[in-house]
């Protein structure tokens, strides 16, 4: 041997599932942001309790699903919009009269 490195390579079949995931990976880490990011009800909620954190993080992911089906179906609006909307309707439809009557009038 004189000293040299020797390489080889070797190239193999990628399974098609592989590459699929390759292509789309970064959806998930946009959606966990917005589920479970800075701004998620897990830390605007702000409890240690672990399983309150745990119902904000499944709360937050169906507040999130909810938002980009409506984006992607209705039209676009900012997230916070969303929410004063979807929070505004859960309280008229939950039997919260008397919260959505204090409501200023012309909203939701």
């Amino acid at each position: 041997m004189d000293g040299r490195v020797q390489t080889d390579k070797y190239t193999l079949d990628q399974p098609h599932m592989h590459e699929l995931y390759r292509c789309n990976f970064n959806s998930v880490d946009i959606f966990n942001k917005l589920a479970l990011g800075p701004n998620s009800l897990c830390n605007v909620v702000g409890t240690k309790i672990w399983w309150r954190r745990v119902w904000m993080g499944i709360l937050g992911v169906c507040e999130t699903n909810a938002y980009l089906a409506y984006c992607k179906s209705v039209e676009k609006i900012p997230r916070h919009a969303f929410r004063e909307q979807l929070a505004y309707q859960l309280l008229r439809f939950g039997g919260y009269q008397e919260v959505y009557r204090m409501l200023p009038s012309g909203e939701c």
